[in-house]
């Protein structure tokens, strides 16, 4: 029990390896009098202490949206914003987005993990960026760059065709997974893009 009391309520974890870990007490019969006991198993994450963001995709096409992942220090208050502001807008109640617009503030939980949903309505370049407000880490930040594009289809077909033919029409989008066809205004049925 002295070593126990010894060992107080601090310990320093400077060298330890990032991960999980588990604590337990437990006695030894042989020394505590022929008691032998365990408390409860608490666990316990080492994190890296540093904030970073990270974004799945960063390459998108206009309308669609990307999610942001921050990674940091639970109980960190931090500012996430994107720049350039008009053409960005952050969807209010997805994944742990707290509020829409281009920036807000959050704090981090106790899973050191935050995600955001971001919608971009223009093409461009854009940074998002992940600032600690305050305590020992104030100041420290990360970004991630987004490129997105103008969403598009092209499509290519024969210039003369025999009636009775089969008639090739073929093409790329770069989004989505069904395409319309349209001849003289009717809506063919949705073909799917290979």
């Amino acid at each position: 029990m002295a070593a126990l009391k010894d060992f107080g309520n601090k310990h320093i974890t400077k060298d330890w390896k990032i991960g999980d870990y588990t604590f337990q007490v437990k006695s030894k019969a042989a020394n505590a009098c022929g008691l032998e006991v365990s408390s409860d198993v608490k666990p316990l994450k080492i994190l890296k202490g540093e904030i970073s963001i990270d974004a799945e995709p960063t390459s998108t096409m206009e309308l669609d949206i990307v999610t942001v992942t921050v990674t940091g220090v639970a109980g960190d208050v931090i500012s996430v914003k994107a720049d350039p502001c008009a053409g960005a807008k952050f969807i209010d109640g997805v994944e742990d987005t707290l509020t829409g617009g281009c920036t807000f503030t959050d704090t981090i939980d106790s899973d050191g993990i935050r995600k955001y949903v971001i919608k971009f309505n223009d093409t461009g370049d854009y940074t998002i960026m992940v600032t600690v407000q305050s305590g020992p880490r104030a100041g420290d930040y990360d970004t991630v760059d987004i490129t997105v594009s103008e969403k598009g289809v092209k499509f290519d077909l024969p210039s003369t065709v025999v009636i009775g033919e089969k008639l090739d029409i073929t093409g790329i989008a770069n989004t989505g997974t069904y395409v319309d066809v349209f001849v003289a205004d009717v809506c063919m049925p949705s073909w799917m893009i290979l």
